[in-house]
């Protein structure tokens, strides 16, 4: 079976949030090994510049590398990465495969250059935490999709 990680900066703080993502991770755990991993986000002072970003964006891929296995597909979550759908969604998640999920700043250079693929849901701007449901939600989906039919419910 393969594995399917999603590796995201910070934590969901919201209770509903958790709640939906253990929805899907249920529903995952029977067509596919799924794992979430959240990495540390770094803390900014709110006077910060354009160095002390890219300096957290470093330090927070550094974290997110450190948890990619060898010779697993890497795609980055990113809104200017090439627009996506659940038929991608399905043929990424037939590999292992690490999902990434950056933190407020973006990703760094190091992530950037470590990820064969970059995918966006939409041009418009989702929180990282909403990011990461959809995302399971569409993993989700994807199988139902490979199933031949469509799941209609959350």
């Amino acid at each position: 079976m393969n594995k399917i990680r999603i590796i995201a900066v910070g934590d969901l703080k919201e209770k509903y949030l958790k709640k939906a993502q253990d929805h899907f991770i249920s529903k995952i755990r029977s067509k596919a090994d799924i794992e979430v991993i959240e990495v540390k986000e770094e803390k900014l002072r709110s006077n910060a510049g354009e160095k002390d970003i890219e300096r957290v964006k470093e330090k927070e891929g550094e974290r997110i590398i450190k948890r990619i296995p060898e010779r697993t597909r890497t795609v980055l979550l990113d809104i200017t990465g090439k627009e996506t759908n659940s038929r991608d969604i399905w043929r990424m998640s037939r590999e292992d495969t690490a999902y990434i999920i950056g933190g407020s700043y973006g990703a760094g250079k190091n992530i950037l250059q470590r990820c064969s693929e970059r995918i966006s849901f939409s041009k418009m701007t989702y929180t990282h935490q909403m990011t990461r449901i959809i995302l399971l939600e569409q993993i989700n989906q994807s199988f139902y999709q490979e199933d031949g039919c469509e799941q209609k419910e959350l």
